[in-house]
């Protein structure tokens, strides 16, 4: 159909409209602007969201509608190209806004920064919470929410994101600092064996396929070496890799987390008696019952 009709009809009412917006290949670049700042109809701004290979400049323009749905529709886009700086400007501009915010993380991608910028803002929102409503302490606030963005970071950033990007993450942490024995310790509790074994990796500063191979070492010395060579805490080394080769049974190789993960680590410690056995295995359980019956929710 000859341009100027099916522009016609893309500017009709939205029954007529949202399915030449979403894929008629005739609407250019500037017809598609041109209809984005000329309406304020959400079906039509949703419709072009879902366009295949948007340019930066459409999806800049979406942006400036400054409605959350459209922008998570257009990050869950996957096709669409979006600048740097307007990626950075979602994250400042809507770190408060739990849709775009799982949005941007569901699209991956994600620079090193950017990710940094979302687990501070973990730690700040529950900091402003805790301190506002419990008076508690600065430092046992600090304790806490640091605990918080580490189960956040673990559960709802890591399993989104692929294992180049979280090497990404890592060296990026382990640059700042902030790549700390707690959270190393917390992911085998949580199941993110990706991330356990890059951060292991990095800590002794070899390759992951290299940390991996050490520590499926069948003898005594592999896991024992790797370990020795890190700045993990002693006392742990032997409970650490009880719970690493029963992740990885239970994961299919970090593969697969089931949701029940935790429960089914319990019953294999258990079960083995290594609750007993085992220098610190108790702080290991204490932590996966933890997240079996579920932290407490600061409201």
């Amino acid at each position: 159909m000859p341009h100027d009709i099916i522009k016609a009809l893309a500017s009709d009412v939205p029954d007529v409209s949202v399915g030449i917006l979403e894929h008629s290949i005739v609407l250019d670049e500037d017809d598609l602007v041109e209809i984005i700042k000329a309406t304020s109809q959400m079906e039509k701004w949703m419709a072009i969201s879902r366009r295949k290979n948007l340019t930066s400049r459409v999806s800049r323009t979406l942006i400036e509608t400054k409605h959350s749905q459209v922008i998570a529709s257009l990050l869950d886009n996957k096709t669409a190209e979006i600048d740097d700086v307007d990626i950075e400007e979602l994250v400042n501009q809507y770190k408060g806004d739990q849709t775009v915010v799982e949005a941007l993380v569901c699209r991956g991608g994600l620079s090193p920064q950017f990710t940094e910028k979302l687990f501070h803002m973990v730690a700040d929102k529950l900091k402003k919470q805790l301190t506002r409503r419990y008076r508690l302490s600065w430092g046992l606030v600090n304790k806490t929410t640091e605990v918080a963005r580490e189960t956040s970071i673990l559960r709802f950033l890591t399993p989104r994101m692929t294992t180049q990007e979280i090497e990404k993450m890592v060296k990026q942490m382990q640059r700042n600092k902030r790549l700390n024995y707690s959270m190393i310790l917390r992911s085998l509790c949580l199941g993110e064996v990706r991330f356990f074994e890059i951060a292991m990796a990095s800590m002794v500063n070899i390759p992951v396929e290299n940390a991996r191979a050490l520590m499926l070492d069948s003898g005594p010395l592999g896991f024992n070496a790797l370990y020795d060579s890190s700045t993990m805490p002693a006392g742990f080394g032997e409970a650490i890799k009880v719970l690493y080769r029963f992740a990885l049974l239970e994961t299919n190789d970090g593969k697969d987390r089931p949701a029940d993960f935790q429960r089914r680590m319990i019953d294999r410690v258990v079960s083995n008696g290594y609750h007993d056995s085992v220098e610190n295995m108790s702080y290991f359980l204490s932590i996966m019952k933890q997240q079996t019956y579920g932290p407490a929710v600061v409201h």
